[in-house]
């Protein structure tokens, strides 16, 4: 049963198992301009040029921002080619931002995923905050009966929005 669920999966993520796996079956990553990326910057946006390449042929290649990948769990497809070199515009949030990224070969194997990072600076932007409340007083049982649950949760309402100035962009 095991088995069956294990090859089910192997054949949806479309790999090609083997027993034994060669350094030349990995495909590589290289990042070509890191002398070019700064640690620390205020722009929104910074040039990454990558070469990827493989022996066989590469299926797709994926960008992460802090662990979430910019192309889709996927990653943005090629079409069979060796080698490919690219130069993508990686946008930046505010504080620290760890970027790594990798390819995958038409075996199903990733190559190591190449790490930088770059802290964006500057005046952080303000932000909106989201507020929902929730206050129940009457329940179908009426022993669990509150007095002051209504009126609590629209007093955080009333409290966020007059105390916010300065803190968020606006409170909704």
């Amino acid at each position: 049963l095991y088995e069956m669920a294990y090859q089910k999966r192997i054949k949806k993520l479309g790999l090609q198992p083997s027993t034994t796996v060669s350094l030349t079956d990995i495909p590589t990553t290289k990042i070509t301009n890191l002398i070019n990326i700064p640690a620390v910057t205020e722009k929104v946006t910074i040039p990454v040029s990558i070469d990827f390449t493989d022996a066989k042929s590469l299926t797709s290649y994926n960008i992460y921002i802090n662990n979430v990948p910019i192309y889709g769990k996927k990653g943005k497809l090629i079409s069979g080619k060796t080698k490919l070199t690219v130069t993508e515009e990686i946008g930046l949030v505010y504080g620290m931002n760890k970027i790594q990224i990798g390819c995958r070969n038409s075996a199903g194997f990733e190559s190591l995923m190449q790490t930088i990072y770059v802290e964006k600076t500057g005046v952080e932007p303000k932000k909106d905050l989201y507020l929902i409340t929730i206050g129940t007083s009457e329940y179908k049982d009426s022993r669990y009966n509150l007095n002051y649950a209504v009126k609590d949760a629209q007093d955080l309402v009333t409290l966020f929005s007059a105390n916010s100035s300065g803190i968020y962009n606006s409170v909704k």
